[in-house]
């Protein structure tokens, strides 16, 4: 019985033709959830923006393919095809990419700055005048 309410109390918005589409958008150049991203379905229009912690819903969605299209200032659009199944929840999560960043393209070799290699080591060699344990270091930069 308790099951039974609770299913009703829950499920309005749900009818049989209608899913519900959830998610998070991520900035991995922040490493941050990103608030205020806009969420829409391309062929119905209907849109929400992501919460504080960069989540969204979106309920009722019709049953069928949903084309996703997320949008936010500085960011490259994120597009992704979904099916919604009658009743179902589809998660959906987009890490978002800046728009000052090259895309990676597959295959494409990647350039890297300039960086330092640096290790340490500690011995027991001993040197001619001293008796005690030796430590040495090698420091390299590539370019």
């Amino acid at each position: 019985m308790a099951a039974a309410l609770l299913s009703a109390l829950i499920l309005p918005a749900q009818t049989a033709g209608t899913g519900v589409i959830t998610g998070r958008i991520f900035s991995p150049a922040t490493s941050e959830y990103l608030r205020h991203a806009q969420v829409r379905i391309q062929e119905t229009g209907q849109s929400v923006t992501s919460d504080n912690a960069g989540e969204f819903r979106l309920s009722p969605v019709p049953v069928g393919r949903a084309t996703l299209v997320v949008t936010y200032t500085g960011y490259r659009a994120a597009t992704e095809t979904l099916d919604v199944a009658p009743g179902a929840i589809v998660t959906r999560d987009f890490n978002l990419i800046s728009s000052l960043q090259q895309a990676p393209v597959a295959g494409d070799t990647i350039k890297l700055d300039a960086f330092v290699v640096s290790s340490e080591r500690e011995g027991n060699a001993c040197s001619s005048k001293e008796s005690s344990p030796t430590r040495s270091r090698a420091v390299g930069t590539i370019h």
